[in-house]
């Protein structure tokens, strides 16, 4: 096997170290080295071919990664995607191409008008994303890892499916009917993750996750709920955390996207999740990026309850202030990296902090 990434072996020690909660790494996904995953797309394509005809997508995601330097822990790691929440693609809901995104029209799923949610491995996405993930781990060689897709269930889906304002309302007047429907997708993940997750391990029995770029042992995933943003504690206790709980105990390692301001307060309730992994947190526009020092308690917080932690959005002079602050142990930083240079010289800043 021929990675085109040359310190593999390096930077699998520092994931596993840091999902163990003993070493860290040093990682950067958005601009610079590795630039242009979800870009737009040119003007003038067929939008559905584009994001969704296997041949296209996967020769477009096999030349960025051809494309591109993986120089300190930055995982090679293809995204082969149908963008997030593909679990409501499965389940229903009708894609709306755009040039940057892709969203959803809601199914006619309700209280009024129920029906079992059931994974069909006829569905139409399913079998174009199946063949998606096939070719890309063909055209790889090996040379790459082949990431998971995002196939997270929980309240994010159901609102795909339901609507976000209906659904909020049947947590208030019908949530019988709402935890019904979170069991259904709950074992709807399970089975999808059946199907992908073994044709994309590999040769050391390792999976990757492509959104924020973890590998790790045997199983493992990113989940999150967007719609905690929207919730209070006490329905994120009701609503989330017996569901994410069942997802985390069937991992082995499990990272949670904590997106902005509004969703900190579910962090205490995801600290009491023993088989949580890690926590991502992803700080909004209008606040200080994952780097500032307002930050440290935060993360302090998350190491001591026994979690790793993904800060992102850290610009190279703000690491080693963090890792002094905060401790090295557990901690994996998106950096912005713009070039080489600047990788290498970063690289030698934090060397003696790896364990």
């Amino acid at each position: 096997m021929n990675l085109i990434k040359k310190n593999t072996v390096i930077s699998d020690r520092h994931m596993l170290g840091w999902w163990q909660g003993t070493d860290m790494v040093i990682g950067h996904w958005g601009t610079g080295l590795i630039d242009d995953f979800g870009k737009e797309a040119p003007e003038g394509v067929n939008l559905e071919r584009y994001y969704s005809d296997p041949n296209t997508v996967v020769r477009r995601e096999h030349d960025r990664i051809m494309a591109k330097s993986f120089p300190l822990d930055i995982q090679s790691i293809a995204i082969p995607d149908i963008n997030t929440l593909p679990l409501a693609l499965y389940l229903g809901a009708k894609p709306t191409f755009t040039s940057s995104n892709i969203w959803y029209d809601h199914s006619d799923l309700s209280p009024e008008n129920d029906y079992p949610l059931c994974f069909d491995k006829d569905n139409r996405w399913f079998r174009s994303h199946m063949e998606i993930y096939k070719k890309m781990m063909q055209i790889s060689g090996g040379r790459y890892q082949v990431g998971l897709p995002a196939l997270v269930p929980n309240l994010d889906v159901l609102a795909e499916l339901r609507g976000v304002q209906d659904l909020l309302m049947d947590m208030i007047l019908d949530p019988g009917w709402v935890h019904e429907k979170l069991k259904e997708l709950n074992q709807v993940f399970f089975e999808v993750y059946e199907e992908f997750q073994p044709l994309l391990i590999d040769e050391k029995g390792w999976t990757s996750q492509g959104y924020f770029m973890v590998r790790g042992p045997g199983k493992i995933a990113l989940t999150h709920c967007d719609t905690a943003a929207m919730i209070g504690t006490q329905m994120f206790n009701d609503f989330v955390v017996p569901y994410l709980r069942e997802q985390c105990d069937y991992l082995d390692y499990s990272i949670y996207h904590v997106d902005g301001p509004d969703a900190i307060r579910s962090i205490d309730p995801l600290l009491e999740i023993e088989s949580l992994t890690a926590l991502e947190f992803t700080p909004g526009p209008q606040i200080p990026p994952g780097g500032d020092p307002y930050w440290y308690e935060m993360y302090q917080k998350i190491k001591k309850a026994g979690k790793s932690v993904q800060a992102v959005w850290i610009r190279p002079e703000e690491v080693v202030p963090l890792l002094d602050a905060v401790g090295p142990q557990g901690m994996y930083l998106m950096v912005f990296i713009d070039t080489l240079k600047q990788a290498e010289r970063l690289e030698r800043e934090v060397e003696s902090y790896y364990s």
